[in-house]
């Protein structure tokens, strides 16, 4: 043991205090072998049940995964010059956030390469597909962003 281990062991703590550990409690994890279900007790004492899985559902994911999907999504370097984002606007289902996220991204894309005719063109046509479907001003966020976008490409 070293001198500072020594001196930390050798102080007294003040009655009615509690010692305090390096290492928090690690949580418990139990499994139904029945259901599946799996119990998870945390380091704050907090109970949580995660559902379960049967071996059935478990081969059907795997099999949607692998041979459906054929396994995670590549993307291709400088992908977005090869896709026409005003095409892609009318295939994808705009309630999906990700696919949102995607044609914004294209909006900026064209922002900041200074093809603002361009970005003018995309911005004005999502934000009108984006109220469309902007239920209880949950995009509002976003609308705001590309409205900024295509005031800014104006001025340009």
């Amino acid at each position: 043991m070293g001198d500072s281990e020594a001196a930390v062991n050798s102080v007294d703590a003040p009655k009615g205090s509690t010692a305090v550990t390096a290492n928090p409690p690690k949580s418990t994890i139990s499994v139904d072998g029945i259901t599946g279900e799996v119990t998870v007790r945390k380091a704050s004492g907090k109970v949580k049940v995660r559902k379960g899985q049967s071996k059935e559902e478990y081969e059907n994911q795997l099999y949607d995964y692998f041979q459906l999907n054929a396994g995670p999504k590549r993307t291709e370097e400088k992908w977005m010059d090869k896709v026409d984002p005003l095409a892609l606007l009318q295939e994808v289902d705009l309630t999906i956030k990700l696919n949102r996220q995607s044609l914004t991204n294209f909006c900026e894309r064209l922002y900041y390469q200074k093809r603002y005719p361009e970005c003018l063109k995309l911005g004005q046509e999502l934000v009108r597909r984006y109220q469309e479907v902007n239920k209880k001003n949950k995009m509002q966020r976003e609308i705001e962003e590309l409205e900024y976008m295509i005031k800014r490409s104006i001025d340009k």
